[in-house]
């Protein structure tokens, strides 16, 4: 569980100078290290037992109550929440300009619209020493979040962390990016893998497909990665990643392949099923694909709407998740795979394999970045990051923000067959680390073995 009170080692410096050198601190410290690991031990506990972790009722609950709140006058506004144990409790949400602080360069940065913040099982579970006591949940698996920006003093307007491309400008790379992958030989691997790694397994139907944290295609990093080679991706030039004579874009082009696999998915599943059952088959039911991505702009969502995206807010793509869905979702810094075991049961997955932990999987945030990187407790440059592979570092992030629980486990070895991506270039780029397809097995085929052929061996 948690660090013992006697054990210092590993801990931020200036957390052991607070409690350590000074004696009515300890008590304080004593008593929070048991409270701490009495709400880990009661949280294990009821996951254990099988308490739903989260609801759709809960966060349709409180998604209505900040709804309300977006919609208010600035200030502060008492919303409620309901823990694992069924406790009710209320606090308050700030909004406006009176929580506003200051950079060190002088900017303002002001708080964005309240959002709900999902709390895993690993943030409760998986704490491990008094800097994260500070952020801890208690046994409320939902909480509100505010993300804060900087604001244009002159027009009042946020001020985005890069240049935006116009709108023109997002149609044309949008429409050039779908076409690049749709020739690439990335694409033609899945569609081939798709017919081929199921043998016997039919895919259920698919009404639905909502892609999940792509980030904004609008964001122009082009001027970082052409006027600063240390910002350019690995064996990269100027973005781009060279496939077998193809150019596949990376970066924040990632986010118009990610969204071109949902239509491209739509269209493959559309042929799909009119080839499997022409006589039964309406051909004017269409898949509806959605969106969901909070950092997506205006010009994001006229352009996804002309390509026939339906953008939804958070969290209303996870409250369309059911059993005629696919989900596709890679790296998300929000936990989709642990909120898809607990809310539905989707005919498709298309994201990052499930695996057993690895050595950063329970690692907590503020040891880890000690560890590998950013900044130490002091605020200076850590080398170690340099010690990692990109790899590693991609996989963790993706771990502690969208964790594969023991139920994310349990939900795809037994009720999936899983297939994973080829390997090559441009692949971990765009999807992150080890991609991979699971197909929900009808009651017939559970009996076959779960693991299918990698899309190509």
């Amino acid at each position: 569980m948690c660090t013992d009170p006697e054990d210092w080692t590993g801990l931020p410096a200036a957390w052991v100078a607070r409690y350590q050198h000074h004696p009515e601190h300890i008590s304080l410290w004593e008593e929070k290290m048991a409270k701490f690991n009495e709400t880990i031990r009661k949280a294990r506990q009821l996951y254990d037992s099988g308490v739903r972790w989260w609801t759709k009722e809960a966060i349709r609950d409180l998604d209505k109550q900040l709804e309300r709140i977006r919609r208010s006058e600035p200030g502060q506004h008492e919303v409620t929440r309901t823990d694992l144990l069924g406790k009710q409790d209320k606090f308050l949400v700030s909004t406006g300009r009176s929580s506003r602080f200051v950079d060190e360069s002088g900017r303002e940065h002001f708080p964005q619209k309240p959002h709900i913040d999902y709390q895993t099982y690993e943030t409760l579970c998986f704490i491990h020493h008094p800097f994260d006591m500070c952020f801890s949940p208690g046994l409320h698996t939902l909480r509100v979040g505010q993300y804060d920006q900087e604001v244009d003093p002159l027009t009042g307007q946020y001020v985005p962390p890069f240049p935006l491309y116009s709108l023109d400008e997002l149609r044309l790379r949008f429409v050039e990016k779908k076409l690049a992958f749709e020739a690439s030989q990335l694409w033609k691997d899945l569609v081939w893998g798709l017919d081929n790694s199921f043998s016997g397994i039919r895919i259920m139907r698919v009404r639905k497909i909502v892609v999940f944290a792509t980030s904004t295609p609008s964001w122009n990093v082009e001027h970082l990665e052409n006027n600063d080679a240390d910002a350019r991706p690995p064996n990269s030039d100027n973005s781009k990643v060279i496939a077998d004579g193809e150019e596949i874009y990376v970066r924040n082009d990632t986010a118009i392949v990610q969204l071109s696999l949902g239509l491209l998915l739509r269209d493959y599943l559309t042929q799909y099923y009119s080839d499997e059952d022409q006589k039964t088959a309406d051909p004017r039911e269409q898949i509806k694909v959605y969106a969901q991505e909070p950092c997506f702009t205006e010009n994001d969502k006229t352009v996804l709407g002309e390509h026939g995206f339906e953008v939804l807010e958070d969290p209303h793509g996870f409250l369309e998740m059911d059993e005629e869905t696919a989900v596709v979702c890679f790296n998300a810094d929000v936990p989709v795979r642990s909120l898809t075991a607990e809310l539905a049961r989707p005919a498709m997955m298309i994201w990052n394999k499930c695996e057993e932990e690895s050595e950063h999987a329970h690692v907590p945030r503020e040891e880890y970045m000690v560890r590998y990187g950013n900044r130490d407790v002091e605020g200076e440059e850590d080398e170690g990051v340099g010690d990692m592979e990109e790899e590693e570092e991609g996989e963790y992030c993706c771990q502690w923000t969208d964790p594969v629980t023991p139920r994310v486990m349990k939900m795809v070895r037994e009720e999936y067959a899983e297939a994973d991506f080829p390997d090559g270039p441009g692949y971990y780029r765009n999807f992150g680390p080890d991609p991979a397809i699971y197909v929900r097995l009808s009651p017939k085929t559970k009996t076959l073995n779960h693991s299918c052929q990698p899309l190509l061996s």
